[in-house]
């Protein structure tokens, strides 16, 4: 049990110690439906307005 707990801590300190900061857009959602239903969702981490 203690070893299961440690591999979750370890995991989760992990997972945002190796986050970076993000100057440029990036796709942070992608669906797929039905047929030809597909949909991205951009996000632009800047105060700029892109013009797509």
């Amino acid at each position: 049990m203690k070893k299961l707990l440690l591999l979750l801590v370890v995991a989760f300190f992990a997972t945002f110690s190796f986050a970076q900061e993000c100057s440029n857009l990036f796709i942070s959602e992608y669906v797929e439906g039905s047929g030809n239903n597909k949909a991205i969702e951009i996000y632009n981490p800047t105060p700029n307005s892109i013009d797509l």
